[in-house]
């Protein structure tokens, strides 16, 4: 099944108030993204990624008919391609079109978000309250010139005004939100202009050359001597072997305070009633300590875990001292070997842990083991955020792994807590529901027309 969560960044299909806040904040600087920072060869390539993704997802979901989704979306999208060829812009044109009357009617859509896609998923609250707002709304759709102006380009002598209501405006919604997914993943709030600033400005004063293998990059980051000790037990051990609960804390890259925004927004943490967190890896870090104390968080319990005995006692005469016994617990795990409770963490963290086991001899054995116990312990629908020097966008795919059930939601790059010139990433993985699985095994097993008929025009 192609999923929704392909076609939304966090709230935009479940709450459409957040849809048209969202493009009347952000129209302007979205236009000058494609004007002044995007050439017409990548708009062209996500643009038919996104095509792809819609009528593909309308094919299985078939909230609209099945052959106005193949005979007529099918050659008015590849229309469209060809008017983007022509001139970029026209892509936003088209949206403002669309998006601005959600503006003019802002204040009447409810500001509640849709429950996520059940198995039914044509009558999904998610696709129903899009097809609503059209079906509500189709008097001021049939008078909006602009649109209807925009839509008989399209569709040429294929348009019909009631099925451009109903069959092809509601669709396009997904189409745009992939959109509105990349350019909110692409600047993060930033202003275009303060982007392209702080482009010419590193292009004056460019930085070091970065790594360019997983070796480099961690000795870029824990220097050439600890690199050939890194994914030892034996170098942990020794390191903390006369540790005690007053230690000095450390942390790894990065703390909770540099990454919390980021990992809330994208896995939702902050929504999360009573939420279980698994901390792999603990070694001196006190992040633990400050999920708990995060007042933003209901967490329910965080359970860390080592390797190294003599840490994690540590850690537990400190929960011991702070009475938090309730709250928080250590224990010490080679999560090499085994994995903790099976479903049972709703986010999983991890710092330095994957590029110890990169360092390590045997890492490719011990690697996919981990990954598989992390997964193991996760709840469906959990997520994993992994904090790497080593696993850039080429090396990513380490995490793409099909006995895993999951999937990488987010990579993006922060400066290293200690030294702002090292560039570290922030990793988020989701793991798949059962509903999600089975979905996809059946879009794997067969192939649909949209698919076949759509990757033959690209």
């Amino acid at each position: 099944m192609a999923e929704l969560s392909r076609f939304d960044a966090d709230l935009f299909t479940r709450n459409l108030h957040y849809t048209g806040a969202f493009w009347e904040e952000h129209r302007d600087n979205m236009r000058a993204l494609i004007e002044k920072m995007m050439n017409t060869e990548n708009i062209i390539k996500l643009y038919l990624n996104a095509a792809r993704l819609c009528l593909t997802f309308n094919e299985q979901a078939k909230w609209i008919s099945q052959q106005y989704n193949r005979e007529i979306l099918f050659h008015a999208l590849e229309t469209l391609r060809l008017k983007i060829a022509e001139d970029k812009v026209f892509l936003w044109k088209v949206m403002s079109a669309y998006f601005d009357l959600f503006v003019e009617k802002l204040d009447s859509i409810p500001n509640k978000t849709a429950n996520r896609l059940p198995k039914d998923l044509p009558n999904s609250p998610e696709l129903k309250q899009i097809v609503a707002f059209f079906q509500d709304n189709k008097g001021d759709f049939s008078k909006n010139e602009r649109l209807i102006e925009i839509g008989k380009l399209i569709l040429a002598d294929k348009f019909e005004l009631e099925s451009f209501i109903s069959c092809f405006l509601p669709p396009m919604m997904l189409l745009f939100l992939r959109f509105f997914d990349i350019y909110d993943t692409a600047l993060q709030g930033h202003l275009v202009e303060d982007y392209l600033q702080k482009l010419d400005h590193a292009r004056k004063n460019p930085r070091p050359a970065q790594p360019t293998n997983e070796e480099e990059a961690i000795k870029k980051v824990l220097g050439e001597k600890m690199l050939k000790s890194f994914g030892q037990k034996t170098f942990w051990e020794t390191r903390y072997k006369d540790i005690k609960a007053d230690f000095k804390p450390y942390d790894w890259y990065a703390s909770w305070d540099s990454i919390r925004v980021k990992v809330m927004e994208k896995t939702g943490l902050d929504k999360l009633k009573k939420a279980r967190v698994l901390y792999t890896g603990v070694g001196d870090s006190l992040l633990a300590e400050d999920l708990i104390y995060d007042e933003a968080l209901d967490i329910a319990d965080v359970t860390g875990v080592d390797w190294v005995e003599g840490m994690i006692a540590a850690q537990q005469e400190r929960v011991r001292l702070q009475d938090l016994n309730s709250r928080l617990h250590y224990a010490c795990v080679d999560i090499t070997q085994k994995s903790l409770e099976t479903a049972a963490y709703d986010l999983v963290i991890e710092k330095a842990l994957i590029d110890s086991l990169i360092s390590h001899p045997d890492a490719k054995d011990l690697l996919p083991k981990a990954l598989r116990n992390i997964s193991q312990s996760m709840k469906e629908g959990a997520h994993f955020v992994c904090v790497s020097s080593a696993v850039g966008i080429e090396r990513v795919a380490l995490f793409d792994r099909k006995d895993c059930n999951w999937k990488t939601l987010h990579l993006s790059e922060l400066a290293a807590d200690k030294d702002p010139e090292t560039k570290i990433n922030l990793i988020i993985v989701r793991k798949y529901t059962q509903d999600e699985l089975k979905a996809l095994a059946e879009q794997n097993a067969t192939p649909t027309t949209a698919t076949a008929s759509s990757s033959s025009s690209s």
